[in-house]
């Protein structure tokens, strides 16, 4: 069964969740957490993980580059991180047997995508997200994944008079 209904954890609802709402804060502290959008912490964060999936015997996971990996204050900075954050995945998955199920690019939290990636009408907007496609692509090739996701969560909306 196992090869037919592969279950993945998700690496933003198992450890970036923290249980926020419309209203305020994160109301969930998680222990393995400082609260820093650092590497550091990121990488603090991957054997935290591992062990859950071990404890819950899930095969996959799955995770948005954004998830993993901080963004930096440069598009190489950012880049770097997330091939730090791979290789450090990577030791993981060799050393468990988990695996990749998938990956993609979160081309929505950030404001510069409230008006889409790929289709936001400034063209600085879609070489940046042009840029970490193509970076996420190349982290999930290198863990093994067995697909990507091309998820457009803001694309092709920017007013009322687009639909």
């Amino acid at each position: 069964m196992r090869d037919h209904l592969r279950f993945a954890a998700a690496y933003w609802h198992v450890m970036r969740n923290g249980l926020s709402d419309p209203f305020g804060s994160p109301t969930a502290l998680m222990p393995w957490d400082d609260g820093s959008d650092s590497l550091d912490n990121a990488l603090h964060r991957i054997p935290v993980f591992f062990e859950f999936l071990d404890k819950c015997q899930i095969d996959f996971y799955c995770f948005h580059d954004r998830d993993v990996s901080p963004e930096g204050d440069t598009l190489d900075v950012t880049h770097a991180n997330l091939a730090r954050v791979t290789k450090e995945l990577k030791a993981h998955q060799r050393a468990s047997g988990k695996k990749l199920l998938w990956g993609t690019a979160c081309l929505f939290a950030h404001p510069r995508f409230a008006q889409g990636a790929a289709t936001s009408p400034s063209v600085d907007v879609f070489a940046y997200a042009a840029s970490q496609v193509r970076h996420a692509l190349e982290a999930t090739h290198a863990l093994g994944g067995k697909g990507y996701v091309f998820w457009g969560g803001r694309e092709g909306y920017a007013t009322l008079l687009n639909t």
